[in-house]
């Protein structure tokens, strides 16, 4: 087993510690835990944490996983949580997004339930800073940055790209290096492990590719919705992708 990085960080960063926000099927958790990292998994479907639970008790029971049954949202209370029962990859808080873009195939398959909510700041409250924050929760993923300040941020962070105002709030927050990853074409092994499809795969300096400033990743993003080929992303195949960033 692999160990976490000992190398030195801002002191507020707990640099063994990974946030997975979008637990999903616990297959990113899983990679992280096999890393030697700790990791608050957080999830809004009640299904994946009964779930998680499960798999991962004995982790739990030594203290390397904390599962924060909720999502995350503006404020704390409670909000409507949308699934899909033939693509569970596609459950949101946002309808539009679960019955993909209320298609009448998927439509009928979607049901909802209230969840509670809570800011991420809430939870960076009682876990700490941590050292990597991946963030897929299927639009939602504005509420985590917006939590965000430019006094505690993780080393790495990633979020899904669906266009470039992430890209443009973490730069805001003092983020220089970025990567977009193409998640459609799947990962490499890394290190021995196999990674699933849905899964967030590599991060940090294992992802592949150069790190680039600002202009360049927001010139390869307007490219490519061009129809250009750049780097090894095509226009077509680009179905889902993650900002990467690093300070």
């Amino acid at each position: 087993m692999l160990l976490a990085s000992k190398c030195r960080y801002d002191k507020k960063v707990v640099r063994d510690l990974i946030y997975d926000v979008g637990l999903f099927n616990g297959d990113d958790t899983a990679y992280y835990l096999w890393r030697g990292f700790r990791v608050v998994a957080i999830e809004a479907n009640p299904y994946y944490v009964a779930q998680a639970q499960q798999r991962f008790a004995t982790e739990i029971k030594q203290g390397r996983l904390i599962i924060e049954p909720v999502g995350i949202g503006e404020k704390e209370g409670e909000d409507t949580f949308w699934l899909n029962d033939i693509h569970d990859d596609w459950n949101s808080f946002n309808n539009h997004v679960t019955s993909n873009g209320n298609n009448p195939i998927y439509e009928p398959h979607c049901h909802s339930l209230l969840v509670p909510v809570v800011p991420l700041s809430k939870i960076m409250e009682r876990h700490g800073v941590p050292y990597y924050l991946k963030s897929d929760i299927e639009g939602h993923d504005r509420f985590c940055l917006a939590s965000l300040t430019a006094t505690d941020l993780p080393v790495y962070l990633s979020v899904e790209a669906h266009g470039t105002e992430y890209l443009t709030r973490m730069y805001e927050l003092g983020y220089r290096y970025f990567k977009l990853i193409n998640q459609a074409r799947g990962h490499a092994a890394s290190n021995y492990w196999y990674f699933r499809p849905a899964t967030s795969g590599p991060f940090g300096e294992e992802t592949s590719g150069e790190w680039h400033d600002y202009d360049y990743v927001v010139q390869e993003w307007d490219k490519i919705k061009r129809g250009e080929l750049l780097s090894d992303i095509p226009q077509e195949a680009l179905t889902w992708a993650d900002w990467h960033a690093k300070k």
